[in-house]
């Protein structure tokens, strides 16, 4: 691929993806290693005829001592190249201590966040990285290797959100032949010369073994391959959301809903897909294929079967779904005045007092209650393991846990439940029953008109 054959393959590429118009801005990652600079140098020839503004932009992860020297190699590309020049510093290890994923998973993470930051800042189109036809032949046979799914194989993609990789379709070796015609420099990273990484790993050795006794075109096969699944994820995900709209349900909480004859009514590998979509929404991060897994057999197991993803998603089997959970708890108890609106959670507590017995409610989100025989110092919080009260319309005392579950809340449910008590204990299991201590009788005077829905229904 000549030189010039690889300026038009860039700006092509960026034209068919929507992000080239005159005088717009672009923000090009920048490393100061090869691929980078040639892809400066591209964007520097793009720019005078299309009136670009470019900022090249330098993430420093703190990992390596030669980080400073690339950031001032940018600085002065950028310099000779009339561009901008933005350096960002993330902290890579104090990010990896709190999340505990992998330093690779947390680089690159921190990194994009810090692109999509200065793209925002500046208002530019599209960040641009410099990935090409070898990174995509190495990414698609290392998820290969690692086991993945359709996502998976799709690999690097040539736009994805904001970013753009305009270089996707040349070799490595079209890279080195354009820098070299060019006269460029660059910085090299010693860290991409060690076997360490699994990438590198499989760059230095196996790449070339299958080239050598298997497929010669590895690399233009893998691109292929890569290119086939990005359309079949495209179809899949328009399926995904399809069923989605046909069988979720989400709560006040966030919490989504499955009902599992409805999902026993689709293949696995349509549920699967599902799940990973849920779990992508519901934790901000794509699953593993040994996660997705996991919420396959939670359905197949028993009520009361769970599996944890980290640290706020948790995934349920009640009795007749399956839960996508945020594992959130109810706030500690508040004081309530009668007469006044609260916000609890997600949910809103509204009470009105009245100086006559208003007409009843058949709604169990809303009931009257007599004030003189509960009182006017409430509280509104979690129940307590021990706490009882006698349901209205029954003389038998019963703990709160027992009669929660009887009436057939789940585990998860009943948690997120709260209680309003007054002097004499329990007023009302919020939005379930009223305690008997609390209902109207011939004799009340004072009143008051107690409500708990949702925030999102006011």
């Amino acid at each position: 691929m000549s030189t010039n054959t690889l300026l038009s393959m860039c700006v092509r590429a960026l034209g068919s993806q929507g992000v080239l118009k005159r005088g717009a801005s672009f923000v090009v990652a920048a490393s100061g290693g090869m691929d980078s600079t040639v892809l400066c140098h591209i964007m520097r020839q793009a720019a005078r005829r299309w009136k670009l503004r470019l900022c090249f932009a330098y993430i420093h992860h703190g990992l390596r001592t030669e980080a400073d020297g690339e950031a001032d190699f940018v600085r002065q590309l950028a310099e000779r190249m009339d561009a901008e020049f933005r350096c960002a510093h993330i902290d890579v290890r104090r990010e990896m201590e709190q999340s505990g994923a992998s330093l690779q998973d947390v680089a690159r993470r921190l990194r994009y966040d810090a692109l999509e930051k200065i793209r925002s800042d500046i208002g530019a189109i599209a960040v641009l990285t410099a990935h090409h036809a070898d990174d995509q032949a190495e990414t698609l046979l290392a998820h290969f290797l690692r086991g993945s799914g359709v996502r998976g194989l799709v690999g690097i993609r040539p736009l994805l959100g904001t970013v753009a990789r305009p270089l996707l379709g040349a070799a490595r070796g079209d890279v080195l032949a354009y820098a070299r015609e060019h006269e460029l420099t660059w910085m090299d990273d010693a860290s991409n010369a060690k076997d360490t990484y699994r990438r590198n790993a499989i760059r230095h050795h196996v790449i070339p073994q299958i080239e050598q006794h298997v497929n010669p075109g590895l690399r233009h096969t893998l691109g292929d391959t890569a290119h086939v699944f990005s359309a079949l994820d495209a179809y899949l995900h328009a399926q995904a959301e399809a069923l989605h709209r046909r069988s979720v349900t989400t709560d006040a909480y966030g919490d989504v809903s499955l009902a599992v004859p409805v999902l026993k009514g689709y293949f696995e590998f349509e549920r699967m897909l599902l799940f990973r979509v849920l779990i992508a929404e519901m934790r901000g991060s794509e699953p593993s294929f040994d996660e997705v897994r996991a919420v396959e057999n939670v359905l197949k197991a028993t009520a009361g079967r769970f599996v944890d993803l980290g640290k706020e998603c948790r995934i349920i089997r009640e009795s007749d779904s399956v839960v996508f959970s945020r594992k959130t708890s109810l706030p500690a108890a508040i004081a309530v005045v009668p007469g006044q609106r609260v916000r609890y959670g997600p949910f809103i507590l509204s009470s009105q007092t009245h100086a006559y017995p208003p007409a009843l409610s058949a709604e169990t989100s809303r009931e009257v209650i007599d004030l003189d025989r509960t009182g006017r110092e409430w509280q509104l919080g979690p129940w307590r393991d021990e706490d009882t009260f006698t349901p209205f319309g029954t003389a038998e005392s019963r703990r709160v846990s027992d009669f929660l579950a009887s009436a057939g809340y789940s585990l998860r449910e009943r948690r997120r439940i709260p209680v309003l008590r007054g002097a004499n204990g329990i007023i009302w299991i919020c939005g379930v029953r009223l305690d008997a201590h609390a209902a109207l009788t011939p004799h009340t005077s004072t009143t008051a008109i107690v409500e708990y829905f949702p925030e999102l229904l006011q």
